[in-house]
């Protein structure tokens, strides 16, 4: 889980350290009390956030932008001052646990916006990998900068603006993404490792060379690398890369909670079934890609069917043709004669079709 969050306060390229001294130890920049001339009696701001954020619903549309203040005056702001924020999410309404975003607004925009990521980021920091609703608190900390990097806080350190509650539908990515020298350290693109409690994850992966499990497919997660045994993980930043001896696909298996990692080589997969009296499997082959599986099998029809790996029942798939799961249940003979079995591991769920020669 990540740690709560204190960012640098950074706004659009423009950086919020003061010309005055930095104080000691904190790292914060003391700033001026208050800009010549302004009256902040001028100023109104409120909270474009409605009574819930559906982040499923956000991300099902691609609308990775919500808006979280609306700055409808800023005042009179001195020439060479322009408005700044921070927003601040809490589980609790008394803020005991805050998480800090900066806040984006867009070129002559007068609404700021933080992204649905960061917002699960919040969620999952404060309440862990759940897919719960839960209420939500928001307040935004307003800053006055200018273009001599100095920064006043408008209101003084106790006051906020824009502030809302609501109810907060996470989207968690059951998923850890597997980075590297496979897939050209292309998370997005790279075979992925499900996850049906956020803690143990386990799935196919091309491996060849170095690697890495991650969060996000971008680096913008919790990313994984090398612990300090075989077999341990670490968040630490600065965490070397894993390694594989020999390219290929592993079945892996991921525990973020203990910090643990363990891969088998699959050799090769198959289907075994009523077919073949469950007994010799019917070997697959895959494509350059290792991420596409196919076989021709006679089928006899009245029978049931599952795909495995290294001739051995220590890993195998089976459930429903569009959910192919560890260990599933076996499948129903696609009906008789001879059949293309394509069994499709490129992203999760796996997928597996029975097409009629």
């Amino acid at each position: 889980m990540k740690k709560i969050a204190i960012y640098s306060l950074m706004i659009a390229g423009i950086s919020f350290a003061s010309c005055d001294e930095v104080e000691e130890m904190t790292g914060k920049p003391q700033v001026n009390p208050e800009i010549p001339s302004y009256d902040i009696s001028q100023l109104q701001v409120s909270s474009p956030v409605g009574e819930q954020i559906d982040l499923p619903a956000l991300n099902a549309a691609d609308l990775k932008d919500v808006a979280v203040v609306d700055i409808a005056n800023p005042g009179n702001l001195p020439e060479g001052y322009h408005i700044s924020a921070v927003y601040v999410l809490s589980a609790t309404e008394d803020f005991a646990e805050p998480y800090s975003i900066n806040v984006v607004f867009p070129q002559e925009s007068t609404t700021g916006y933080v992204t649905t990521s960061q917002i699960e980021d919040a969620y999952e920091a404060l309440l862990g990998l759940k897919s719960d609703p839960a209420q939500f608190y928001g307040r935004t900390e307003l800053f006055a900068t200018n273009d001599k990097s100095s920064v006043i806080r408008l209101g003084g350190d106790d006051v906020y603006y824009a502030t809302a509650s609501f109810t907060l539908t996470p989207d968690p990515a059951f998923v850890l993404y597997t980075p590297g020298d496979g897939n050209g350290w292309d998370g997005a693109s790279s075979m992925q490792l499900p996850s049906t409690d956020g803690k143990n994850y386990s799935g196919l992966a091309y491996l060849t060379g170095s690697f890495k499990f991650t969060t996000a497919p971008n680096w913008d997660g919790t990313n994984y690398g090398a612990g300090d045994a075989e077999g341990e993980l670490s968040t630490d930043g600065g965490a070397g890369n894993l390694s594989v001896t020999a390219p290929g696909l592993y079945w892996v298996s991921v525990n973020t909670s203990d910090l643990t990692y363990s891969m088998t080589n699959i050799a090769t997969l198959g289907v075994i079934g009523s077919l073949n009296n469950w007994n010799g499997d019917v070997e697959m082959t895959h494509d350059d890609t290792w991420t596409v599986w196919t076989a021709d099998v006679d089928f006899p029809g009245d029978g049931e069917w599952k795909i495995r790996a290294n001739n051995d029942w220590a890993i195998s798939f089976g459930t429903s043709v569009d959910n192919m799961t560890f260990n599933g249940s076996n499948l129903p003979d696609p009906g008789v004669g001879t059949y293309t079995v394509t069994f499709d591991i490129s992203k999760v769920p796996y997928t597996v079709t029975c097409v009629l020669k």
